[in-house]
């Protein structure tokens, strides 16, 4: 079967780039597209030093001709090659692009197993550049063109395919007026509807490399709308090594989050003992809290946003949340992964079943708890506080988290820790704020998340559920996230 040089998989050779590890926001993304082409490791097979001759052929069967071009670069034993790396790179057949388009590309290159090891990785691409084939010269999705690829030596040699990157796709997008833009917004230290943003969740068993790709899509008639407004993404785990969570009455026992890496888990043996992580409960991730491990892109491309990443399973379940440098923005894009072996687990987060809302608590909502209303108190502050609707059609158990971002509420908590505990209750009915009415409460803790678990049965539009997010004490004054969680339909939103 003929390879083939394959448009949508390909790209001009940039740039090689620097690792995006040890930084959170990089200047600039890895190349989301050169690792695609095809890719094949050449293996000395003794230890003298070897000349080899390579060739590319276009066939004949082709329609057009492209100028192509070929790459040599060290490799090691195993793997693929996600970048162009100037520190491994050998040769090419040509050094700059050439306006020709010739049926055959060859180059001649002798190697030595003292100097440079004995696997080295081919990569076959087509080698377009705006400033020898015109303005925008780009591969076209439409074509496909296939090639031979030959390998003529002085000794003996072994030249293997590399497999395709195993590959996973969603097409997804961001909702005018729901958009979150990204983590960091102009003027403010973090969003706290950030995370509304879609997010995608992946698994792994076996230390795995990754390519993410999040490509947005740009009509025409958008482009002026949309002028300078970037795309980026974050990738962290889907459970935060520190959270703050509580049980209820309602609540089963015995239930935790799965452990992470540097965690105990349930056997007391570390991770690094046990099995990798499960994704128990696939929710949406609302805050990266300051203990958390997390990559960030470097939201400098309007279309194009990448990273690269390689983790061993106890750093899983991780989660993808791509977004726009801007809030309330809409728009439709595609969320490639690429790995270099096959994922556990895949998937879009179901936004129907995992809703969030942001709130806040200002100077006249931030109420306090119901010890701040009769009988304790004669005025009744509690009453004042944010109130949530949860309209239920069907008996059902979930999830409600309440959550802050830890950086903008960092000092209060330092003054009054007690005081800025967060507590939430779910009540009977929207008019009359009392105990009476509650039917399901947490204890008030001081981290950053609390999460109830209960089952409330069918309700109507005109008798929903009220959830109640308040403070300790009235007065603390800050925004918040609320989530709703279950398997089952229902309604979430706040009272107008």
């Amino acid at each position: 079967e003929e390879p083939e040089l394959s448009p949508n998989r390909t790209q001009d050779l940039g740039k090689s780039m620097k690792s995006t590890q040890g930084a959170l926001q990089p200047t600039q993304d890895p190349d989301p597209k050169w690792f695609n082409n095809p890719q094949y490791r050449l293996s000395l097979k003794t230890e003298v030093a070897t000349t080899v001759y390579l060739s590319l052929l276009q066939s004949d069967k082709n329609d057009v001709l492209f100028p192509t071009n070929i790459m040599v670069l060290k490799a090691k034993a195993s793997g693929r090659l996600w970048d162009c790396s100037e520190v491994l790179l050998l040769g090419a057949a040509r050094e700059t692009p050439m306006e020709t388009r010739d049926r055959e590309v060859t180059m001649e290159i002798a190697v030595d197993p003292k100097d440079h090891g004995k696997h080295f990785f081919i990569v076959c691409y087509q080698d377009l550049h705006p400033s020898i084939h015109g303005p925008g010269a780009k591969p076209d999705p439409r074509v496909q063109a296939s090639f031979h690829l030959r390998a003529f030596s002085s000794e003996p040699i072994q030249l293997d395919a590399i497999p395709p990157a195993h590959t996973y796709t969603e097409h997804a997008e961001w909702v005018q007026g729901v958009s979150a833009g990204g983590r960091r917004l102009k003027g403010r230290i973090e969003s706290p509807s950030w995370c509304k943003n879609p997010q995608m969740l992946i698994n792994f068993r076996k230390p795995t490399s990754f390519k993410i790709v999040c490509e947005r899509s740009l009509g025409k008639g958008r482009r002026h709308v949309t002028h300078g407004m970037t795309v980026g993404l974050v990738v962290t785990r889907l459970y935060s090594t520190s959270t703050s969570t509580t049980s209820t009455a309602a609540k089963k026992k015995g239930t935790q989050r799965p452990g992470l890496t540097g965690t105990m888990g349930s056997t007391g043996k570390s991770l690094r003992d046990e099995d990798a992580p499960e994704i128990i409960d696939p929710v949406r991730k609302m805050q990266v809290l300051p203990t958390d491990w997390v990559r960030e892109s470097s939201y400098a491309n309007e279309e194009v946003a990448c990273l690269f990443l390689s983790l061993t399973p106890q750093q899983g379940p991780i989660v993808i949340i791509p977004s726009l440098s801007e809030e309330n923005v809409g728009g439709h894009f595609t969320l490639s992964v690429y790995a270099d072996r096959p994922l556990k687990d895949a998937m879009m987060l179901n936004e129907k079943q995992n809703a969030v809302l942001s709130g806040s608590w200002a100077a006249e909502t931030a109420g306090g708890c119901h010890l701040h209303a009769p009988p304790f108190e004669h005025k009744n502050s509690w009453s004042r506080n944010p109130k949530f609707s949860l309209t239920t059609p069907t008996r059902m158990t979930c999830k409600i988290t309440l959550a802050r971002c830890e950086k903008p509420w960092r000092s209060q908590v330092a003054k009054d820790s007690v005081g800025c505990m967060m507590g939430l209750y779910v009540m009977q009915g929207g008019s009359d704020v009392s105990r009476e009415n509650v039917i399901a409460e947490t204890t008030f803790v001081p981290g950053t998340e609390v999460t109830l678990e209960c089952t409330l049965e069918r309700c109507a539009v005109e008798d929903s559920y009220s959830v109640i997010p308040c403070t300790y004490d009235p007065g603390k004054i800050g925004e918040f996230m609320i989530r709703v969680c279950s398997e089952s339909r229902f309604d979430f939103e706040a009272y107008s």
